[in-house]
């Protein structure tokens, strides 16, 4: 059972658990025999395992094609995936569920393995040798999704009242699965989480795993300059935080970090060719949502004078610093959204639409890079 009942539905879902699965344990008496087993469960629940700690593989044949994404709600305790022979993915932690994205499989039969290990190791910071038993298995349910090529990672809705009124702020993240063409050019384009976690996560990976070199990130902000106005491009060149993301990181006391002057020059190029104004400047990366704070003048007047903060949002400085630490290049386009100073903001119809300048400065800068 995916949930006890069902709310809604987004994408197509075909749950794998709720049935036998193959079982074949790794090691011991009955090392590489066949049995079957209810998912979702832990081995210990076979009287031949009851007490069976080692490594053993779960085993389903399911039909899929296209793109599909794979979730585990929970495999105990560590998890190693692999689809028809070839490894996916791998988890630690049978309390938190993950998931993996497989590409362009084959229509078709294909064999889902989920290798379970509930063994004490000194990898496991929480494993350790106790006075528990640490069981092994598909202990939550599997599911197998259907995904088109832009697809939703998340929707979430935040309720708030304003002069005695109701409203709510939607934030929504869209992935991009395939790669397109953009003047014969092919380009990737993928989004972010909100916040600098989140965009920590996603940038380093990008350069540290799959040897990205230059990013442009696009987004919304808001304007703290009286000389902004509501759909301006902004460029930014130094990125200001409060906060201690560079501390936690390397352990340097660092609140401002600059964009790559390379980049940027591009973008400036591009800009001056296509006729499309911006701004160049200095913003804010913010660990909380500025409209939500008690005084946002209180935190506008902490910032150093001699910055010039003209606009805040809530990744750059992950994204520079980063960048920086592992020596490849980053830049950031950002479209003000809504001005403290002109008490103006955009509506959910403009900010679908009405971003093109921030867009076509970025996809136009790509294909030079």
């Amino acid at each position: 059972m995916i949930r006890t009942f069902t709310t809604h539905k987004i994408r197509k879902q075909t749950e794998l658990t709720g049935s036998l699965w193959e079982f074949e344990p790794c090691s011991g008496r009955y090392a590489g025999q066949k049995f079957l087993l209810a998912t979702p469960g832990c081995w210990e629940n076979h009287p031949l395992f009851a007490d069976y700690r080692g490594e053993g593989i779960f085993r389903k044949n399911f039909a899929a094609q296209g793109d599909i994404r794979i979730e585990c709600k929970g495999v105990s305790h560590t998890a190693t995936v692999y689809l028809d022979g070839r490894e996916i993915a791998h988890h630690y932690n049978a309390y938190t569920p993950f998931s993996v994205i497989v590409s362009d499989v084959q229509p078709g039969e294909h064999i889902l393995e989920i290798k379970a290990d509930n063994r004490f190791h000194e990898e496991s910071a929480l494993h350790v040798p106790n006075d528990y038993m640490s069981y092994g298995g598909v202990s939550r349910p599997v599911v197998v999704e259907a995904l088109n090529e832009l697809y939703f990672e998340y929707v979430h809705v935040k309720t708030y009242m304003k002069d005695e009124k109701w409203y709510a702020r939607i934030s929504t993240a869209i992935s991009v699965l395939k790669t397109g063409q953009c003047k014969g050019k092919e380009i990737t384009v993928f989004s972010h989480g909100m916040g600098m976690a989140s965009m920590g996560i996603y940038c380093y990976e990008l350069y540290k795993f799959y040897d990205v070199e230059n990013i442009i990130r696009i987004g919304s902000c808001g304007a703290y300059s009286e000389d902004l106005n509501i759909f301006d491009t902004i460029l930014v060149d130094n990125s200001y935080t409060e906060g201690n993301f560079a501390y936690e990181w390397n352990s340097k006391d660092c609140h401002l970090i600059e964009s790559s002057s390379l980049l940027n020059e591009i973008i400036e190029n591009v800009s001056s060719k296509n006729n499309i104004p911006y701004v160049k400047g200095n913003v804010l990366c913010s660990d909380c949502f500025d409209g939500y704070l008690e005084d946002v003048n209180s935190l506008i007047n902490r910032f150093p004078k001699d910055l010039n903060i003209i606009g805040a949002e809530m990744e750059s400085f992950a994204l520079f610093y980063l960048a920086k630490y592992l020596g490849k290049k980053a830049s950031c386009l950002l479209t003000v959204v809504d001005s403290i100073c002109k008490k103006q903001e955009i509506s959910s119809e403009d900010r679908e639409k009405s971003l093109n300048n921030m867009i076509t400065l970025a996809l136009e800068s790509a294909l030079l890079i």
